[in-house]
């Protein structure tokens, strides 16, 4: 890889690449696991989208239509291991991603990641891009697993985008259907084991969705296209869809509910009101909610058969409460089964027990969430903080910390453990510092418990 070249220019082992250039350079091939003998690196660079042949890439036909997009303005290569750098705005990247998935590939990934890019020259010039194609070949491709079979490289052509503000705007961006997203913590999957995956796509509003993205779940689109959907989150295809409405509009979502193709039709009611926060930091009030696990997100509930922390079908959450839903005029469509959060609590503390290495830590998330007044919550979670996988410890400080003042001694005590990670470290203090910040709300706990023996009387008259 360039920066393999670059960090060898750092700590002085040449002095830079020109075209065509051979150099030794034994650190690369090392990294790559090549040979363990001093080798020579060839690297290659040109400026400008000059037509490739593509010859040089029949591993991957289609490839060509990508590589000569105008926008092309800079293209490495080191011992085959290939960048191409694209300058422009996001209707041309969305030319570029239907380019992409038109490749004949058996994987099609791109990565989102934030904020501005520069590419470093072989001569330490930058150059300035939005989207870069990564392409491992030739010698290169002999590094895309490590000893442990770890993968550290790409085994196939990766697309990866910069979002920001100027040029990409995340909400323009326009995925095929057979494009799987990642995010940064995704791409830190394939270097460090035990960080989990995330990407976050989000739309406003009610605009029409494609049924043909809906295909396990028949009936599903007029839930979806309900006028009364304000927000939609995507989280690796973990969907939640957001309404603001009346209990009249309420009792026609579930009409449409009880009518998607599903052997199961589950409808929690929760204590309202309820807020989500938007990417920009914006807090949008809503009503109900249908969650809808698919894609990458859907391996979760196929692992997860016992404790049942992830929802395998839609699900309909409905928040009393806030003045808007009249818990006494809903009106349950038969065939349609109710839950509350006694229901839910149980299944989390389940999924604390798991021995699958993921439940545990979102099971921890999900239980706090699920009611921060509940304090006997916190002892169940502060067991995960002696768990020998550091994702599921910084999971349960991040649950803990929903308690506020009840989850102080724990953490208390876990940051004074020896031994602990840096990252570790750093969530324990800034879980604490959170929780100096925190305020007791007594006039909240108490309308929570009210709307919790609400609904506990109402699922019993059903």
């Amino acid at each position: 890889m360039v920066e393999l070249c670059r960090n060898c220019v750092l700590n002085g082992i040449y002095g830079g690449l020109s075209m065509n250039r051979y150099v030794p350079v034994t650190t690369i091939l090392i990294a790559l696991g090549a040979l363990n003998s001093p080798a020579w690196a060839r690297g290659e660079e040109s400026f400008g989208n000059s037509r490739v042949s593509p010859a040089n890439y029949r591993e991957w036909p289609g490839m060509a239509r990508i590589l000569d997009d105008a926008d092309r303005v800079y293209t490495s290569w080191v011992n085959g291991d290939e960048h191409f750098y694209f300058q422009g705005d996001a209707q041309a990247l969305n030319d570029s991603l239907k380019a992409f998935s038109a490749m004949e590939s058996p994987v099609h990934e791109v990565i989102l990641r934030t904020g501005h890019a520069t590419a470093r020259t072989f001569h330490g010039d930058q150059v300035p891009y939005d989207w870069v194609l990564h392409i491992a070949g030739g010698i290169a491709r002999h590094g895309r697993r490590d000893k442990t079979g770890k993968q550290v490289l790409d085994n196939y052509p990766t697309l990866t985008v910069y979002v920001n503000d100027n040029t990409i705007d995340l909400e323009t961006i326009r995925v095929p259907a057979n494009v799987a997203v990642l995010g940064p913590n995704a791409l830190r999957t394939h270097y460090l084991a035990g960080v989990k995956s995330k990407s976050i796509l989000v739309s406003y509003g009610n605009s029409p969705l494609n049924p043909l993205d809906y295909r396990d779940w028949r009936g599903i689109i007029p839930v979806l296209d309900d006028p009364h959907r304000v927000y939609t989150r995507w989280v690796n295809s973990n969907e939640r869809y957001f309404y603001q409405g009346d209990t009249q509009a309420l009792n026609e979502s579930l009409k449409a509910f009880v009518a998607i193709e599903a052997p199961v039709h589950e409808v929690i009611l929760r204590p309202g009101p309820a807020k989500v926060r938007t990417l920009r930091g914006d807090k949008i009030s809503y009503d109900w909610a249908l969650a809808v696990m698919g894609g990458i997100s859907s391996h979760l509930h196929r692992e997860d058969v016992s404790t049942r922390v992830f929802d395998k079908y839609p699900t309909l959450t409905v928040y009393v409460g806030g003045n808007v839903i009249d818990l006494e005029k809903i009106k349950v469509p038969e065939g349609v089964t109710v839950l509350d959060l006694s229901n839910l609590r149980a299944r989390y503390l389940a999924g604390l027990r798991s021995s699958n290495d993921q439940v545990p830590g979102y099971a921890a998330m999900y239980l706090a969430q699920l009611d921060p007044y509940q304090v006997e919550n916190v002892a169940p979670i502060a067991a995960l903080l002696h768990d020998e996988d550091i994702w599921v410890r910084l999971m349960a400080i991040g649950a803990l910390l929903h308690f506020g003042e009840p989850a102080r001694a724990v953490l208390v005590n876990a940051s004074e453990r020896i031994g602990l990670e840096e990252r570790e470290r750093e969530k324990l203090e800034s879980a604490l510092d959170h929780i100096d910040q925190m305020k007791i709300d007594a006039d909240g706990l108490k309308a929570h418990e009210v709307l919790l023996e609400r609904i506990s009387a109402f699922r019993k008259s059903l």
